[in-house]
């Protein structure tokens, strides 16, 4: 029974001595659950950095492609996708639009 105490003891210590140094009269709950908050923290920061870079890409792109200056022959396919997209969810909204030339079509 000793050797099982001796084992349990030793296995608690390996634990806590991982954490981050304990400050306060908190528990070692406390201070793990602080170090993964932080840790789940630090993720969703850098997460939400690749996030925002990926939507200015984006907004960059689609204000590039509504322009349409300087397209390469790919951006001018990208264009007319767009436009046809456009075209079809407007249709798709009101009906009574299907074949009729709106105002400002060749911009989307």
């Amino acid at each position: 029974m000793r050797s099982t105490e001796n084992l349990t003891n030793s296995t608690k210590i390996m634990m806590t001595s991982q954490l981050p140094p304990h400050q306060g009269d908190g528990t070692v709950e406390d201070a793990l659950s602080k170090a993964i908050g932080d840790e789940i923290n630090a993720d969703l920061q850098e997460e939400a950095a690749v996030m925002m870079g990926t939507l200015h890409q984006l907004n960059d792109k689609l204000e590039k492609l509504a322009a349409g200056e300087d397209l390469t022959a790919r951006e001018q396919a990208e264009r007319k996708t767009l436009m046809l997209m456009k075209r079809v969810l407007l249709e798709h909204t009101d009906p009574l639009l299907a074949g009729k030339e709106l105002p400002n079509q060749k911009a989307f």
